[in-house]
């Protein structure tokens, strides 16, 4: 009960902004659903969730506070807005994925923007992780992979170094690759980004970076001390660009 209580005193910020705007009976609509997605807690829980609940509903106003009091959707989706309160009562401990719930329910309120959220939002920052969503934040919208490949003697069969998809954006440190390379699988099987291992950046000297990565020379120090094993080291090139979908996701959730 008193887990209860504070959840629904949490929204009162954000319901009293909704409904300061011109929005009394959207208030009102958002305060039900937020009572039967986020009010639903068992009250053991309480310690780990309260805090992160009160984040929430500060964040949920921030966002709905930019909004001009004239373009409030008096007609917001409930079944985006009840789906993304009932999911982000699992993720509110997590800051990342508690903004991009705040920033999604906020663009539903926003008739410039309401036209623009798509229902996979909901599911989509759910199956995110910390780091997807931070390498999906900076990536450009086209950007090269590539993969260091070390040639066997009769160059039919090769060694892959560190991982498939490296990712070479000034600021991302090779520590990261690897867990940037699994960021970019999951983005791609999301739907927010392409990776294509055909074609490759017209501006080729977009790669040549990577000649530079510890990695790199590395192989190419193998390739020299085992003639005998390998051939050559190649740098294997493929492009990645994020979709039509990935760019919208980004706008209204990141």
């Amino acid at each position: 009960m008193l887990l209860e209580s504070a959840i629904i005193g949490a929204s009162t910020a954000f319901l009293t902004t909704i409904a300061t705007k011109g929005g009394g009976a959207v208030a009102h609509t958002f305060g039900l659903i937020w009572k039967i997605t986020l009010g639903r807690w068992d009250p053991k829980m309480e310690s780990m969730v309260k805090k992160n609940i009160e984040k929430y509903a500060t964040e949920i106003d921030e966002q709905v506070s930019k909004i001009p009091d004239k373009d409030i959707n008096q007609d917001p989706d409930i079944s985006i807005i009840g789906p993304a309160f009932e999911a982000s009562k699992y993720y509110v401990n997590r800051d990342d994925a508690r903004k991009m719930f705040a920033k999604l329910i906020a663009a539903e309120l926003d008739v410039k923007k309401t036209d623009k959220v798509h229902h996979s939002f909901v599911d989509i920052i759910k199956q995110m992780s910390t780091n997807d969503a931070k390498l999906m934040k900076i990536l450009p919208p086209t950007g090269p992979v590539a993969e260091i490949r070390l040639m066997n003697k009769e160059s039919t069969a090769y060694v892959r170094i560190l991982t498939q998809n490296i990712i070479y954006i000034p600021g991302l440190i090779e520590d990261d690759f690897v867990e940037n390379d699994v960021s970019l699988n999951n983005l791609s099987r999301l739907g927010l980004v392409e990776i294509n291992h055909v074609l490759s950046l017209t501006d080729q000297s977009t790669y040549t970076p990577y000649e530079s990565l510890v990695a790199y020379q590395e192989g190419r120090l193998e390739v020299a001390n085992n003639p005998d094993k390998y051939s050559r080291i190649e740098l294997f090139k493929g492009m990645f660009s994020i979709t039509p979908l990935g760019e919208r996701f980004r706008e209204i959730c990141l």
